[in-house]
């Protein structure tokens, strides 16, 4: 499957965030979205929008050939606006859905197959083809989009990632014990990091941010600040920097 190259239209703005679980990136890419009018791209939410159909179907996990089939016979697409990506499988909004421990469980699985990867990335290359995005993930800066005009890599140190996630999930409902939330955010960092198909890197002229003791609205700032520094123009109707409101991190 060829993948169309993340330069083909280099009139458009890229704003690629890489990043751990629990960094912050989902909550500071809806900000900088707001703040820019640049299309949010949750590229963990396709993935886990695949996750969830593979689950839903009792497909087998272990089976590469059917899982980058699952997309089109589940009807998996996404509708996004300023600050909002919306996963569907058919008719039906799962967005809601996309975050349950299953769920953490099977993305970890099904993003580690290079066919699944090269499907996703297609589908992500083709949505920066035509709007400017702000798009958020684990190989964006490295894979998707490696010449994006504003790279950032967002990280946090582990316990305050974990609280994040652990207050995400509390938020929801959901009774999850600290040590349990804790090997299972260690297991996906080692799955991130050593995944042989798109791992999570630094790469050498990304923006390294730690948000630990900072504010969503902080980082999201700065990151505004790196695009006026590098003539990324806003789109209309785009949000007042003056009147950014801060957002809880879960």
């Amino acid at each position: 499957m060829d993948m169309p190259s993340s330069s083909a239209n280099t009139s458009r703005v890229r704003i690629a965030i890489d990043g751990p679980a629990g960094a912050g990136k989902s909550t500071v890419a809806k900000m900088v979205s707001d703040l820019t009018g640049y299309v949010y791209v949750d590229t963990g939410g396709m993935y886990r929008g695949l996750a969830l159909a593979a689950l839903e179907r009792n497909a087998d996990l272990e089976r590469e050939e059917e899982l980058v089939s699952l997309p089109e016979r589940c009807g998996l697409s996404f509708r996004w606006d300023t600050g909002d990506f919306r996963v569907f499988l058919g008719a039906r909004d799962v967005t809601e859905k996309l975050h349950s421990r299953e769920v953490d469980g099977a993305v970890k699985v099904v993003a580690r197959f290079p066919l699944v990867r090269q499907l996703m990335v297609k589908m992500q290359r083709g949505i920066a083809t035509s709007n400017d995005v702000v798009m958020e993930g684990r190989d964006i800066t490295s894979v998707v989009l490696p010449d994006a005009e504003v790279k950032i890599y967002l990280t946090a140190e582990f316990r305050e990632r974990v609280r994040r996630r652990w207050q995400e999930m509390v938020q929801k409902g959901e009774d999850v014990p600290w040590d349990d939330l804790k090997r299972e955010m260690a297991a996906r960092d080692e799955a991130d990091v050593n995944r042989k198909t798109g791992p999570l890197v630094r790469v050498s002229d990304a923006v390294v941010i730690d948000s630990t003791g900072k504010t969503a609205r902080e980082v999201a700032l700065t990151i505004v600040k790196l695009c006026d520094e590098r003539n990324a123009p806003r789109q209309r109707g785009a949000g007042n920097l003056q009147c950014c409101r801060d957002k809880s991190w879960a």
